[in-house]
């Protein structure tokens, strides 16, 4: 009996539908056949070998190690004398190599629908790191100097490549992002706790303290640098 297809890092199987569809409309045909042949012996045993590696283990502990190398690399070009060092520029591409191979790993993975990478937003995310990342290398540095700047700049977001690989971060970083559309409403409350006691605090300090109670707005930025504690001591 013929084997089953693997699955994918979804849970269904690899979608080898469009090489069907090809084969009935080609049977007529050599083209058909073609195609047939080359996703049975050529594209449909890579998606499968890559879909093993990407969720080997071993793999997935290696390209958290490659993140934990490009975080203290971050750090380190902050200093000219590591910036200037001779290692920084081999160590920055085989990093840089880990990243692409990684993207194209799991694109393949998904076999004939590689679109499917691209649902899930950390896999957007780490295109975009690697995307930004490759820029420089093929932009003009003379022209494009302030561009090519600003995409070097791009590679601290590696650091976050590190809430992915970690289940525990990334389940808090999730958590934060959700909770990010109820910021306007804790910002607002906080606004009308802030109005009220300012208005309180003219109507008790406004003669004897006009210099921090004399009007609503100074009256606010005063409640806000004790609630802040800055430069607390001058109130």
């Amino acid at each position: 009996p013929p084997a089953k297809p693997p699955k994918d890092a979804l849970g269904g199987r690899l979608c080898l539908a469009s090489g069907r569809t090809r084969e009935r409309r080609g049977r007529g045909g050599g083209g058909g056949l073609g195609s047939r042949l080359a996703w049975k012996w050529c594209y449909g045993p890579l998606a499968a070998a890559c879909l093993r590696l990407e969720r080997a283990p071993a793999f997935n502990h290696f390209v958290t190690l490659a993140i934990l190398v490009a975080s203290i690399m971050v750090g380190l070009s902050t200093e000219k004398q590591y910036r200037e060092a001779a290692f920084m520029a081999p160590l920055e591409s085989g990093i840089l190599v880990v990243f692409v191979l990684e993207c194209a790993v799991k694109i393949v993975a998904r076999g004939a629908r590689p679109w499917v990478y691209f649902d899930d937003a950390w896999n957007c995310f780490d295109f975009v790191i690697v995307s930004a990342s490759l820029a420089p290398l093929v932009m003009d540095m003379g022209a494009l100097g302030a561009v090519v700047a600003v995409f070097r700049l791009m590679r601290l977001l590696r650091i976050f490549k590190l809430a992915k690989q970690l289940k525990q971060l990334r389940i808090i970083v999730e958590a934060l992002i959700t909770g990010f559309s109820s910021i306007t409403f804790i910002g607002l409350i906080l606004f009308l706790f802030f109005y009220v006691f300012a208005i309180v605090g003219m109507l008790f300090f406004q003669e004897t303290d006009p210099r921090h109670f004399g009007t609503l707005h100074i009256a606010l930025l005063t409640l806000f640098r004790s609630a802040t504690m800055d430069d607390w001591t001058d109130l």
